[in-house]
């Protein structure tokens, strides 16, 4: 697709200065018989905003722009997917009694985004998100992208940014904590590295396996007494670039992160045991055995009422397909009478496997 630009209103301008530049009298034309007078080609009086170059305006009307559609240019960050779905370019943008324009040497760039938050998705996560544009390496920030969002579905937006005739770069981009995506708003198609996991689902930014059935082991909590069953219940496991705890990307692109969010009860008469974080690992379809994230885990820590809920993370290859999560402990922190937590013996393993979908 050429490149947007304002050629074709720099060479219409060109061929009326021409013309006026001919005004004068012609070889064969009667004596005293005057040339056909040229239109002007001059603005109309312009009573609007003057938009600067690298500015941006948000708009709900682009009326005046010459719009096309656009498939693909998409970006994501935590939680979110952000698309351009139409872009191009306008002299003037009449926008609900108001009209803008950009200054001499330069033109309009118009594009309307979609905007699709995942269920669940935190305002505090899309709080740390920064939407702008970048023309020529001048930043500048987009404005109320996510207002008026629907509680689901997408939000849609229209903006108008002033670009000179020159311009080498004009992005749309999306920055979040450790990564950057654009889209190259000259050509309406995304720019640079896009990581294989944050791209892997179809729809959204996770990948989610629900109702695992629950496994268990056993601890030895009581003297002379069966050993009681420790069940481990899975009832989420998330396989997404950015860490559902800590929002952070993983250590490399070609890495991703696998949560598991679920809870581990023990058995018999009102016992409380807790499981440590180092009793857990991975084993994924390739053999490999990866321990958890210290950092973008939460387990269950004692108290006079335990409790019951976790969340361990791992970090994985950006391709894996299936995994079994192992929880082999042999020791539990287990209450003994109230507040007074003491270790105890733990064998068996609860093994659960989970298959990631490829989409």
């Amino acid at each position: 697709m050429p490149r947007w630009g304002v050629r074709s209103v720099a060479c219409a301008v060109a061929a009326a200065a021409s013309l006026s530049a001919c005004s004068g009298k012609s070889d064969g034309l009667p004596t005293g018989q005057s040339e056909p007078s040229v239109p002007s080609t001059s603005r109309p009086p312009f009573t609007g905003k003057t938009l600067a170059n690298g500015d941006v305006q948000k708009v709900t009307d682009l009326g005046g722009a010459r719009m096309q559609p656009v498939s693909g240019a998409e970006v994501r960050g935590p939680g979110v997917t952000l698309k351009v779905v139409e872009f191009g370019t306008a002299d003037q943008i009449d926008d609900s009694g108001s009209s803008y324009r950009a200054p001499d040497k330069s033109t309009l760039i118009a594009f309307r985004t979609s905007t699709t938050v995942d269920k669940d998705t935190q305002s505090g996560v899309l709080e740390q998100l920064a939407f702008g544009v970048s023309v020529d390496g001048t930043q500048r920030s987009l404005p109320d992208i996510l207002s008026g969002r629907p509680t689901s579905g997408s939000a849609t937006a229209s903006f108008i940014v002033a670009v000179p005739e020159q311009r080498r770069t004009v992005e749309l981009q999306l920055k979040a904590a450790g990564l950057t995506q654009a889209i190259d708003l000259l050509e309406g198609k995304p720019k640079g590295d896009r990581p294989k996991a944050l791209y892997r689902p179809a729809e959204g930014t996770v990948l989610r396996q629900e109702s695992l059935p629950p496994a268990n082991f056993q601890t030895a909590i009581w003297p002379n007494q069966p050993p009681a069953q420790q069940v481990v219940t899975v009832k989420e496991a998330d396989f997404s670039y950015f860490n559902g705890v800590t929002h952070n990307v993983p250590s490399s692109p070609d890495k991703a992160w696998l949560t598991f969010v679920g809870t581990s009860a023990t058995g018999g008469n009102g016992d409380i045991c807790v499981t440590p974080l180092a009793a857990h690992k991975l084993v994924d379809d390739k053999g490999a055995t990866i321990s958890p994230s210290e950092s973008a885990s939460k387990m269950p820590g004692e108290g006079y009422i335990a409790e019951e809920a976790f969340t361990v993370s791992f970090e994985v290859p950006a391709d894996v397909k299936s995994v079994t999560l192992v929880i082999a402990p042999t020791q539990m922190r287990c209450q003994v009478s109230t507040g007074n937590y003491q270790a105890r013996q733990s064998s068996g393993e609860a093994k659960i496997a989970v298959t990631i979908p490829e989409k």
